[in-house]
């Protein structure tokens, strides 16, 4: 007999061994299934790796998330080009003045997609060299 969770998931016992999973098990009742096998610490790993997959599945994964993740970035870098070309445009210090309009529309104006223009610590998109590139485009 093979649990079909724990052989899903591969899972070992503490000793090494991979009763339930890949080696079956022959001779046990069900009562000593539903005490011994269902009480196991290795069962309880395997059916937390089950509702983590299940729960994957369901809300999309890691995948999913990265894309909402891209595509908010992809907004800002796009918010930001217009205001850069409004700046350039109606003929102000766009080389001064775009950093701090920037923060004037994400905190009085309410655009928080501008939020994700920050990448990391270092890499941003609200820089002088970033700005003459996107003035490129």
């Amino acid at each position: 007999m093979l649990c079909r969770v724990c052989k899903s998931h591969q899972q070992k016992q503490r000793n090494g061994e991979q009763c339930w999973s890949k080696d079956p098990v022959y001779t046990l009742r069900r009562d000593v299934i539903r005490s011994h096998h269902m009480k196991s610490e290795q069962h309880k790993k395997a059916l937390r790796k089950e509702m983590q997959r299940l729960a994957s599945e369901r809300d999309g994964g890691v995948e999913q998330g990265f894309q909402l993740q891209v595509s908010l970035q992809h907004d800002a870098i796009k918010k930001a080009m217009e205001t850069l070309y409004w700046l350039a445009k109606e003929e102000v210090a766009h080389t001064t003045k775009f950093s701090s309009f920037l923060d004037f529309a994400k905190d009085h104006l309410g655009c928080e997609v501008l939020a994700h223009l920050h990448q990391g610590g270092n890499a941003s998109y609200r820089s002088k060299r970033i700005l003459q590139e996107m003035l490129q485009a």
